[in-house]
């Protein structure tokens, strides 16, 4: 295989919330998606899709640029991480799934699917503040607020895994799946993805199949205790942006008794579930840059779930990142994270060496993150913004952070 080329067009299947195939996730920034012969996009709910897109001319000039050498325009993503030294998808991916090189040298391969990953469109039950109507559709109203009516029109209707064409045709490639990458909206509250699922534990292939979810974990269906065990494990990607009031504030109107509840349950029943791995998430971003430490300390009280965050840096929209704040007050904030990780770093908590290692490089990152960019000019639209929401949700901004009253202005 040589240095350009990636495994993933080779064994890989993605959908988009649109119900769009893509060549990967990082496929959408490009608009890379697969399109049939008159030049229409090949959708997830129709007839055959799969199978249309796996063999459309997309994937075949992708395929067949990649055996080239070339660095194709549709995974810049990638090499974009890789010019700043980071492991990128691509490289975690040829090193995960393997593929002899006959395989890889063909530009039109027999469909292979080993690792999946679909979006279940905006069907979600929260209406977090950083979130948009692409990934939920209860942020809808509150859009047409701010931006009007024509701005939310594209995302109704993204129901495209209603479809039973589609999840017949995948269960007929069932053996061939290693792993499954859930993603909503809010992947748990699918019906016809838990009915999918059912079908899978019911055969033999379900043993070989690892379930990946981002969650935002305010429902764990009853189903879970029955279907995960029958798979080969569960990794579970839990979303949280605070501790206490301010996870409620963000993630509205999840409240924090009850997500803790869930976190708590997923903590004692681990096994019973079949979780094998469980990494809580937060999106760094203007709301909660004040208490990343408050998180990392929330997280040291478990043992099960990882006890360092997995951190996800917010750019867009550009006016929730912290670049929009004073840039005193983000040098002060950097202080107290700098000022924690120093005491981490010297080993004063009982994280073991490689939790502690990545906490420290995490938070150094995201000290990083917090100085890369002045964006003041943004400050009255992040005003604008909030105050709708506060309006809309009866809520107050400085009850919740106290800590922007120097600088809001009320």
């Amino acid at each position: 295989m040589n240095e350009a080329q990636c495994v993933l067009p080779w064994m890989h299947l993605f959908v988009d919330s649109f119900g769009y195939f893509y060549n990967c996730c990082f496929g959408i920034a490009e608009q890379a998606y697969s399109y049939d012969e008159s030049g229409q996009i090949i959708k997830a709910s129709e007839p055959g899709a799969i199978l249309r897109h796996w063999n459309s001319k997309r994937m075949v000039e992708l395929r067949k640029g990649m055996i080239a050498g070339e660095k194709v325009s549709a995974c810049s993503g990638c090499w974009r991480v890789e010019e700043t030294g980071s492991a990128s998808f691509r490289a975690t991916a040829n090193s995960e799934y393997p593929m002899d090189e006959t395989t890889l040298s063909m530009t039109d391969p027999a469909p292979i699917f080993r690792y999946i990953d679909l979006r279940f469109g905006n069907l979600c039950n929260l209406a977090c503040r950083m979130c948009a109507p692409y990934s939920s559709r209860k942020l809808s109203p509150e859009f047409a607020q701010l931006y009007g009516a024509k701005s939310v029109e594209p995302f109704q209707n993204m129901n495209w895994f209603e479809s039973p064409h589609f999840w017949d045709e995948l269960h007929a490639h069932r053996h061939q799946i290693e792993k499954i990458h859930l993603v909503g909206g809010e992947p748990l509250i699918i019906k016809e993805c838990w009915e999918f699922l059912r079908r899978l534990s019911e055969d033999d292939c379900a043993k070989n199949i690892t379930l990946s979810y981002n969650t935002n974990l305010s429902h764990i269906p009853p189903q879970a205790k029955e279907i995960w065990p029958r798979f080969k494990g569960v990794v579970l990607l839990v979303s949280m942006d605070g501790v206490g009031a301010l996870n409620d504030f963000i993630r509205y109107p999840l409240k924090w008794e009850d997500f803790e509840r869930n976190l708590k349950f997923i903590e004692e029943n681990f096994e019973d579930l079949n979780v094998v791995n469980c990494h809580v998430q937060p999106t760094i971003q203007a709301y909660n840059i004040h208490h990343i430490v408050e998180i990392c300390e929330y997280l040291a009280g478990f043992q099960k779930i990882k006890r360092y965050p997995l951190v996800n840096l917010l750019f867009d929209p550009a006016y929730l990142t912290p670049h929009v704040l004073p840039h005193q007050y983000r040098e002060e904030i950097s202080k107290k994270i700098s000022d924690y990780t120093d005491e981490v770093e010297l080993g004063r908590n009982d994280l073991d060496p490689w939790a502690n290692l990545s906490l420290v490089r995490s938070l150094r990152g995201i000290i990083t993150y917090i100085n890369s960019e002045d964006r003041p000019e943004l400050f009255r639209e992040f005003q604008r913004v909030n105050d709708l929401f506060d309006v809309n949700r009866g809520q107050k901004i400085l009850e919740f952070i106290p800590e922007f009253l120097p600088i809001y202005g009320k």
